[in-house]
């Protein structure tokens, strides 16, 4: 069977719009999570917080130097330490990635949230003129 053009752009559109509308569950619950994460952004409480996740992670980034420092040091030829503070300086990477992430998830929301809401609105519009030309 020869496919032509015209059949494969109406299959992909409609591979499309199933999974934009699979989304439309998860955009609205991010579009409606996204006022509550900035309101939290700008308490008092939240600043506490994200003061102690930034000293935490300042203590990781400062064990990591320590590590890299040591890993430099041509005395230490012992496999097993070489392996731990290679294993250290992993840790310590990924508890800043991680705290970082944990301090940059409300603006994130709020973003997502923006770019969410959008995409609700423009999907329900579409499936509006959609219900009524049927």
């Amino acid at each position: 069977m020869i496919v032509d053009r015209k059949d494969a752009v109406g299959t992909l559109a409609e591979r499309h719009a199933h999974a934009q509308n699979r989304m439309l569950p998860m955009a609205r619950i991010l579009a409606g999570a996204a006022p509550v994460m900035d309101k939290l952004a700008r308490t008092e409480e939240w600043s506490r917080y994200c003061t102690y996740l930034q000293g935490v992670s300042e203590r990781f980034a400062g064990q990591k130097q320590v590590a890299l420092g040591k890993l430099g040091d041509p005395g230490i030829v012992d496999d097993q330490q070489i392996r731990k503070l290679r294993q250290d300086v992993f840790e310590a990477d990924v508890w800043v990635n991680a705290l970082k992430f944990a301090v940059e998830l409300p603006a994130a929301i709020v973003k997502g949230g923006e770019e969410a809401t959008e995409m609700v609105a423009k999907l329900e519009k579409k499936n509006e003129t959609a219900g009524q030309a049927a």
